[in-house]
């Protein structure tokens, strides 16, 4: 027999979508063999129809069409008492002369096993959703009920707020400390992905009771009067009615066994607008819009303490009936234990999440209790025009080293305030790492904003279990390059940098750690800026000063990356540079390639110095940004050694010994300060013209403020005057002599 060919188009909402691809699928498992479909729907929805086993490609100028509709049904669902999938097949039965069989109540979605692998938000959490769209704003229940849910079940239960940012869509937050929201931030393939696997979902008649229906996850739906339940319940009692009418052969039981039914909070009947069914108005108030007008004003309404309007039907629906509905789930198991330390000695299904438990029911089916969890992790977003700056994903690097007990403990501040003591070195690593995993997008699309690389220099083996056991299974692009032995931070570093294939590279000190989960969108607001203004900064991060010594200028000058420009000077002579604290930096990834840095004859202390003057070397410019970042956040520990470049000869057969110490016991450090005043960047020996003068901070390493004027952004500066010399009783570097008296004689002149 030949197949028929029909293409199915409906342009409605995502739940009309998710509904209407049960009534495709139960057509082909009535007739199997006798249709070829495909459908044509709301652009933006293709989604629920990826992986689809029902459609094949056609034509739709060439192939019948059926346009798709539910209203008959909708208005006889009073009194029929069947639901919303009925109603699209009960259409389809009319238009193909056919007698379709109900063969589940549920709509049909197929993620992808790379989805159904692979979660993107971390932990066991349930999602709710606030609000809704202002073309039916009777549907809304009011936040401040919602927040007194969630707050009943802090310290037990994470939530997940969810929302689209369309211009009609409206989702009040829910600022509780156990909901994490992704407002906006996830598109329709994020949220499947979320509520797939979710614990369960709270939420109104929206399309998220529909998904959870496809995905057999709980449901506490808060519906009020406006629909008839037997049309949006997904339960046992609607499973009965449409399988008896519609499939009266099929194994009921079985699939009331199978089914997670959902609580469907709903007081139709229990008002007179609502006594013979839903009353399906819409609005609370008038509206300007013509396309809105006919959706029916609502007239029974109540205002809440706040202000807030509310059908009444609504407002019916409190607190203690959701928190109830959600209690309901976890059968005779206690959702409250004694204490957090009795949850993680004897429950093996619990999970550390920001310091606060989520316990998975050991009975529930939903449990995801196999993989290892993070403490938080960063919710899925957008990869908006604004993260293209960085061509993601970005490479992050993560330096660890240090073993056992620290020297002293570490007082500091989680993101969230909390005061925490610091006591052993794996403790600043996991937070380090935590921080990034937490507050580092990654993108709904599947694609990471960054592959993460760790180096294990000496670290603790506490270090390594975190990394392979609750790293690894959510971060898949991880690399870690082990050391049993302290290498020092720059070998380690080329290391590592071997591992970048990415074109931005940001590198972490084990003891610098990030407080915002904006950190990223800001520094690509950033660099957005400056190429904008044609002011290509190769890197950025926390701008610092810092005084050269004769034997640096030397070491400069052997140095493969050494240009032949001549020093920076301050008004007393000094040469200086400028620089980026080597704790915390982004860079671009080829100037990292141009340099070949870092520089091989530089161990551990003192590249950030060098590389500051290697860029500048390089005409490129290094820019003050790192908001969102707490560099250096602990005691310098462990190994020591002189700078980069002090102590250098380059007459000697060894070169430079960087720890070779100038007394007993003492490692010399670069003390002279760098006085306040202009300095100026000559480009030849000559002593031509000098560049625009830059101002420059007051003390040695004196951080410039974060969002101040960078040093170079200004095209000129005050001119010196005659002041003492900060180095008294030193010698001056000769260049910074002849550079002094030519300054002076300008000036004078």
């Amino acid at each position: 027999m030949k197949r028929r060919k029909v293409v199915f188009i409906h342009n409605r909402a995502p739940g009309d979508i998710a509904v209407m691809t049960a009534a495709i699928r139960d057509l082909h498992k009535t007739y199997p063999g006798q249709f070829y479909t495909d459908v044509r729907t709301t652009p933006g929805l293709n989604v629920l129809w990826e992986n689809n086993p029902y459609l094949t490609p056609l034509d739709p100028v060439k192939e019948n069409t059926i346009h798709l509709e539910y209203g008959d049904q909708l208005r006889e669902s009073n009194y029929k008492g069947m639901h919303f999938i009925w109603g699209f097949m009960d259409f389809i039965n009319r238009m193909l002369g056919v007698q379709i069989k109900m063969t589940a109540l549920k709509p049909d979605i197929h993620l992808s096993e790379h989805s159904k692998e692979t979660a993107w938000m971390s932990g066991s959490y349930w999602v709710i959703m606030s609000g809704g769209k202002i073309d039916i704003t009777t549907k809304w229940w009011d936040p401040e009920r919602l927040h007194e849910v969630v707050d009943f079940f802090r310290g037990k239960i994470s939530f997940v707020q969810v929302g689209g940012a369309k211009s009609w869509d409206v989702h009040p937050p829910i600022d509780c400390e156990n909901v994490t929201s992704v407002v906006g931030e996830t598109s329709l393939e994020g949220l499947l992905n979320i509520i797939y696997h979710s614990q369960g979902v709270i939420c109104p008649v929206t399309c998220a009771m529909h998904f959870a229906a496809a995905f057999n996850k709980p449901c506490v739906v808060i519906a009020g009067g406006r629909e008839h339940w037997t049309w949006e319940a997904y339960n046992k009692e609607t499973l009965r009615r449409n399988m008896s009418r519609s499939n009266p052969g099929a194994d009921i039981e079985q699939m009331l066994d199978e089914m997670v039914e959902h609580k469907y909070l709903h007081t139709a009947g229990q008002l007179p607008c609502c006594r013979e069914g839903g009353c399906w108005k819409g609005l609370l108030e008038p509206s300007p819009e013509p396309k809105l007008r006919g959706r029916g004003l609502c007239t029974n309404q109540v205002q809440t303490k706040s202000g807030r309007k509310l059908p009444r039907c609504m407002s019916m629906i409190t607190a203690d009936m959701v928190i109830e509905a959600v209690m309901s789930y976890f059968g005779e198991t206690p959702l409250f234990a004694k204490s957090h330390k009795e949850d993680l000695l004897t429950g093996d299904e619990t999970i550390v999440i920001d310091e606060r438990q989520a316990i998975v029911i050991p009975d529930s089916p939903h449990a995801q209790s196999d993989k290892p969890q993070l403490l938080v992790e960063s919710k899925p977003v957008k990869l908006r025009n604004v993260y293209k700056a960085v061509k993601p994903p970005l490479t992050i690097c993560v330096c660890a080293y240090g073993t056992g007990k620290m020297e002293k403990p570490l007082k500091t501040l989680t993101d969230d305030g909390k005061k925490k003591t610091v006591t052993h070195y794996h403790e600043l690593h996991t937070r380090c790492i935590n921080s990034i995993i937490k507050n580092t997008a990654f993108t709904v699309d599947r694609t990471r904003m960054y592959k993460l690389v760790v180096g294990l220099n000496e670290a603790d083996e506490k270090t390594k279990r975190f990394l392979l056991h609750q790293v690894k299974p959510f971060v898949e692009d991880l690399v870690l390059v082990e050391h049993d032995k302290n290498i020092m931070k720059y070998p380690m570093m080329r290391e590592m940098f071997e591992c970048v294939r990415t074109d931005w590279v940001v590198w972490f000190d084990d003891d610098s750690h990030l407080m915002k989960k904006s950190w990223l969108t800001n520094l690509c607001r950033r660099i957005e800026k400056d190429e904008a203004n044609k002011s290509y900064v190769a890197m950025y991060g926390r701008k610092a000063v810092h005084s050269l010594t004769n034997e640096q200028l030397l070491w400069i000058q052997h140095a493969d990356w050494y240009r032949g420009k001549l020093p920076l000077v301050d008004s007393g002579g000094m040469p200086f540079t400028v620089f980026i604290l080597g704790g915390w930096w982004a860079m671009r990834t080829k100037v990292i390639r141009e340099l070949d840095w870092p520089d091989e004859r530089i161990y551990h202390n003192g590249g950030d110095v060098m590389l500051g003057e290697a860029l500048r070397q390089a005409d490129w410019r290094v820019g003050n940004h790192y908001d969102g970042v707490v560099i250096d956040d602990a005691p310098r520990r462990g190994y020591s050694e002189r700078h980069a470049g002090v102590g250098y000869d380059p007459e000697s057969d060894e070169g430079f010994d960087p720890v070779q110490p100038e007394g007993p016991g003492v490692l010399r450090e670069p003390a002279a300060e760098v006085q306040g005043g202009a300095a100026v960047a000559v480009q030849k020996a000559g002593l031509g013209q000098d560049q625009p003068a830059e101002e420059l901070p007051a003390m040695q390493e004196e951080h410039v403020a974060q969002g101040e004027e960078e040093p170079g952004d200004r095209g000129g500066g005050a001119l010196p005057g005659d002041r003492e010399n900060p180095r008294k009783g030193q010698r001056l570097h000769p260049l910074g002599q002849a550079i002094l008296r030519r300054r002076r004689s300008d000036f004078q002149g």
